[in-house]
């Protein structure tokens, strides 16, 4: 009777897994845009040319360059352009471009190179995968991931890539929480775990996302696996857990930095629960493990150092422009809507929570658990508020499925049948899985972006011009500069640049494209546009305000 209920249990854990799979695919065929960081998952992984899509220059540029002088002084150019000498890094750009730092049409096979894998050199080039990641503020396991799934789609780009990627690790993520779920003696919350996390927007957004944030929330979730695990074996460390933790330590270091962050404020945890039962020898060993995962990963990838220490994104990076009740407002905010709750009800429900908490956790005979559960999690959710740049979901994603487990803990702890515990939380669960997706946008998806890839289909034999301040920014459009005869990425207050520009004589129309955040007016970067192309008439052919922010003129004579 026992193995029926187990199989039981096991069966409609994976048909509910199944469920949430058809969501998934459903969700990821509504996508149609990318944001600009997406765009630069696959610049970063698939371009031998540099991380960012130029918009100036030539395309030869110092960073190819650099890295063909010899592939093994890469690391050392890195260091000394970006560390030693910064100065330097600035005076090369500038000898080996000259006084190409004008904007400088771009061809669809340009936008190809950028985003996908089409010939043997590519795909073996891991050095300019290690280089891109190098230059920018993130470790490289992500990237690797992405350039090894873009091989498998030789000679395409696909939303697809990203999405198989992080459907992987979700399917990772909800397997471990299964185990943790098992291991704590808790299996019958499984399944509503599994509905309210793997149901959630918070969820489904983080897979559509296509960054490293899925894969961070497994080495996360894994990470917590090991500890408890540990916890359990009464913090007799194996030879079997060493090497499990300094994997998942390492492999998440790798993944994204903020992986540290909880690593730390669950490893303080756990020293102070061995501290507390008197296990004093084993702290030793533990700490030992996590000294050999920094050594090996700083190894690994030595431009981590940069990136904690001196990138505008490390312990010293830009000061903040909202105030830190601000940013812990939007922050509850975001974490409430990753499970369709309002502010107000989900602030109510928390103080609720933790009141309970407080009361059961006075009385548990599992204090241990319940601390290894709340405090790196808290803390980490206060360390975003700190450290985050912008206050979006995405930073707070990788610990969805623990807030998860501690809603759900808490309840059961409450409920005293099994049973009537499982049936009641999974049909809460299920009315906010329902609920959020009848009635909450998913993130990420970028729904109308569509209709810019036909105007491109439609005018695939005209020239793109895109006004756009940063340049950065612009990469969001890549997919249109693969379609376009050509692209021409322009900032507002360079718009003279048009003066006198072969490629418009004998033409007798071209495309505009502006973003709608721009500071300037609309109607004055128009009639600027005008003025210096010498064609006197435009036509709107679309705006939005939602998918891609972005308004398309066709401009002829």
């Amino acid at each position: 009777m026992k193995k029926i209920k187990e199989n039981l249990n096991l069966i409609i854990y994976f048909i509910v897994a199944v469920c949430l799979t058809i969501v998934l695919f459903w969700a990821i065929d509504r996508k149609e845009g990318f944001h600009e960081d997406e765009m630069f998952s696959y610049g970063a992984s698939n371009s031998t040319l540099g991380n960012t899509f130029l918009s100036y220059g030539r395309i030869d540029n110092i960073d190819s360059i650099i890295k063909r002088r010899n592939p093994l002084l890469t690391l050392k150019n890195y260091v000394y352009y970006k560390i030693i000498d910064k100065g330097a890094y600035s005076d090369e750009v500038k000898k080996l471009n000259r006084d190409d730092f004008s904007s400088v049409w771009r061809t669809p096979e340009d936008a190809t190179e950028y985003l996908q894998i089409d010939n043997f050199e590519e795909a073996i080039d891991f050095v300019s995968v290690y280089w891109n990641t190098a230059k920018d503020v993130h470790p490289p396991l992500f990237y690797f991931a992405i350039h090894i799934m873009s091989i498998l789609f030789w000679g395409h780009f696909s939303k697809y890539i990203g999405f198989l990627l992080n459907l992987i690790f979700f399917y990772g993520t909800i397997y471990i929480l299964r185990k943790i779920f098992i291991l704590i003696n808790k299996k019958h919350l499984s399944i509503p775990n599994l509905i309210l996390y793997g149901g959630s927007i918070g969820a489904i957004s983080t897979v559509m996302f296509q960054r490293m944030y899925m894969m961070l929330t497994f080495f996360t979730v894994w990470f917590l696996y090991t500890n408890l695990k540990i916890y359990y074996n009464n913090f007799e460390i194996t030879k079997k857990l060493k090497r499990e933790l300094v994997i998942v330590t390492i492999l998440g270091f790798l993944t994204q930095y903020n992986f540290c962050f909880y690593a730390a404020f669950l490893a303080i945890t756990m020293i102070g629960i061995m501290i507390s039962k008197k296990n004093k020898k084993e702290i030793g060993t533990y700490i030992l493990q996590f000294i050999k995962s920094a050594v090996i990963g700083v190894l690994i990838f030595i431009p981590s150092i940069y990136h904690i220490f001196f990138s505008y994104r490390g312990i010293n990076g830009n000061p903040r422009t909202f105030t830190l009740l601000e940013a812990f407002i939007k922050l509850c905010e975001n974490l409430f809507s990753a499970y369709s709750l309002p502010l107000k009800f989900g602030i109510i429900l928390t103080i609720i929570l933790f009141v309970i908490f407080i009361f059961k956790f006075i009385k548990s005979k599992e204090k241990g658990l319940y601390l290894i559960l709340v405090i790196p999690t808290a803390l980490t959710f206060l360390m975003m508020v700190l450290m985050s740049p912008y206050k979006s979901l995405r930073y707070i994603m990788f610990i969805l499925p623990m807030i998860s487990m501690i809603f759900l803990i808490v309840l059961d702890d409450c409920i005293d049948a099994k049973k009537f515990s499982t049936i009641v939380l999974s049909a809460f669960a299920i009315y906010l899985t329902i609920y959020g997706i009848m009635t909450k946008p998913i993130n990420y998806l970028y729904v109308g972006y569509q209709k810019y890839l036909d105007i491109a289909e439609e005018y695939k034999d005209d020239r793109f011009v895109l006004v756009v301040p940063t340049v950065f920014s612009h990469i969001q459009d890549v997919p249109e500069f693969k379609i376009y005869k050509e692209s021409l990425i322009i900032a507002p207050d360079k718009l003279d640049d048009l003066q006198d520009l072969r490629e418009f004589e004998g033409e007798d129309e071209f495309i505009l494209g502006i973003k709608n955040w721009i500071e300037q007016p609309e109607d004055k970067i128009l009639k600027e546009v005008l003025e210096y192309t010498g064609f006197e008439n435009y036509e709107l052919l679309h705006t939005s305000t939602k998918s891609a922010r972005l308004t398309v003129y066709r401009i002829y004579k």
